[in-house]
């Protein structure tokens, strides 16, 4: 192939914010998923996916990265700032 590596970015140390974040936003909204017919136990489960998947990025047992490929005739300009 002919793509060609642009950017790669690890974005697993923010990753453990926005599972923190959806796990709030669950929990505020857990009358929505009750009445969706959603379990205990499902509900259990979810917090514990979570809160286990949030520490594992916490503690870089696990990451994530971010590649971004390119043809050669790209014309979009990709000059973006990076976090």
């Amino acid at each position: 192939t002919d793509l060609r590596l642009f950017n790669l970015e690890d974005i697993g140390p923010h990753y453990a914010r926005t599972l923190a974040d959806w796990r709030a936003a669950f929990f505020a909204n857990l009358g929505e998923v009750k009445a969706l017919g959603y379990s205990d136990e499902f509900v259990r489960m979810w917090e514990f996916y979570l809160c286990y998947s949030e520490g594992g990025f916490r503690e870089r047992a696990l990451g994530n990265v971010q590649l971004v490929f390119v043809k050669p005739q790209n014309r979009i300009d990709w000059n973006y700032e990076t976090r």
